[in-house]
C-alpha cells in the first residue's frame, strides 16, 4: 500500500514539473508591414490611355455584371446579376431584360432611369477560361484586379435584320448557353423579353492597386476609340509593371492568423 502511494506521488510530481518547464510555442506570423513586403516596385503607373484600353478588355473578356437600379417601392438601390456580351465590339454591354424581371419594373418606373452596371475580373460563366493578367494588374489578388462601373441607362434595341439577330444570338448564347431558353421572340422562351444595351454617360474605373494601375475617371469618347489588348501587347505591357504573383501568392499562403495563449479561435 506505502509502495503504490509513493509511486502515485512520484509521478504526479513529474508530470507537475514536466508542465512546468515545457516552453510556451507561440505560432508566429508572417507579418506584412508594408507594401514593400508583397509589392515589387513597378516602373510606372498606367496612363489613362492604356487605362481605358485595359477597361476595354475587361468588358469584352467577362460576361456578367451587376445591374444597379432604384427599388421602385422603397428608393434603395438593388444589384442583381445579369448576362450579357461585347455584342458589337464597341464596349457597350449588350444583355436581355425579362419584361418580368423587377430590374426592368424598376427602371419603368424610375423617373430618369439611370442605372449603373458594374463589372469585375471573373466575373464569366463557371465554364469559361478567361485571362485575368492585365497590365498593372495583379491576377491572384482580387483587390489588385480591374473593375468597372459603368453609369448610364439601358437602351431597348430593335433588331430588323434577321442575319444581325441571328449572329448576336450565336455570339450571346455561346458565353451563355442557358440564355437560349430566354431569347426574346423564341417559341421556347419562358418569358417575354427583348435586348437592350447599356448607354454610358460616365465610367470609374479601378485597373488594381494605385501604384501601378489606373484609377479614375474615363473619358467616354476616349473609352469607345480605345481598342481591346490583344496577347502580344498584353505581354509586352505587363513587363517590369506587373506583380510576381508566386511571390505574392507564397506570402498569403504563408500568411497565419495570430494565435494568443489562451484565445480560442
Amino acid at each position: 500500500m506505502f509502495a503504490n502511494t509513493l509511486l502515485y506521488l512520484l509521478l504526479s510530481a513529474c508530470l507537475l514539473f514536466s508542465t512546468m518547464s515545457a516552453p510556451v510555442v507561440e505560432t508566429q506570423p508572417v507579418t506584412i508591414t508594408s507594401k514593400k513586403d508583397y509589392h515589387e516596385a513597378p516602373n510606372s503607373i498606367l496612363p489613362v490611355t492604356q487605362g481605358a484600353r485595359v477597361a476595354r478588355t475587361l468588358v469584352l473578356r467577362e460576361s456578367i455584371g451587376n445591374l444597379v437600379t432604384l427599388d421602385s417601392k422603397d428608393g434603395f438601390p438593388v444589384a442583381f446579376s445579369e448576362y450579357y456580351i461585347d455584342g458589337y465590339n464597341t464596349g457597350d454591354p449588350v444583355l436581355i431584360l425579362l419584361n418580368i424581371s423587377s430590374t426592368w419594373r424598376n427602371i419603368k418606373n424610375s423617373e430618369d432611369g439611370k442605372i449603373s452596371f458594374s463589372i469585375r475580373t471573373g466575373d464569366h460563366q463557371p465554364r469559361d477560361h478567361v485571362n485575368f493578367n492585365y497590365p498593372g494588374g495583379i491576377a491572384s489578388s482580387t483587390s489588385g484586379s480591374p473593375r468597372i462601373s459603368l453609369k448610364g441607362k439601358i437602351v431597348p434595341m430593335k433588331i430588323d435584320d434577321p442575319i444581325e439577330l441571328a449572329k448576336l444570338e450565336i455570339k450571346f448564347t455561346k458565353r451563355h448557353p442557358d440564355a437560349k431558353f430566354w431569347l426574346p421572340g423564341s417559341k421556347i422562351s419562358a418569358h417575354g423579353g427583348f435586348w437592350a444595351k447599356v448607354e454610358i454617360e460616365s465610367i470609374y474605373f479601378i485597373g488594381g492597386f494605385g501604384d501601378r494601375a489606373f484609377i479614375g475617371a474615363i473619358p467616354v469618347d476616349l473609352y469607345h476609340e480605345s481598342k481591346p489588348l490583344d496577347d502580344a501587347e498584353l505581354s509586352e505591357l505587363m513587363e517590369g509593371i506587373s506583380l510576381n504573383d508566386k511571390k505574392f501568392q507564397g506570402l498569403v499562403d504563408s500568411y497565419q492568423v495570430p494565435h494568443h495563449v489562451g484565445l480560442e479561435l
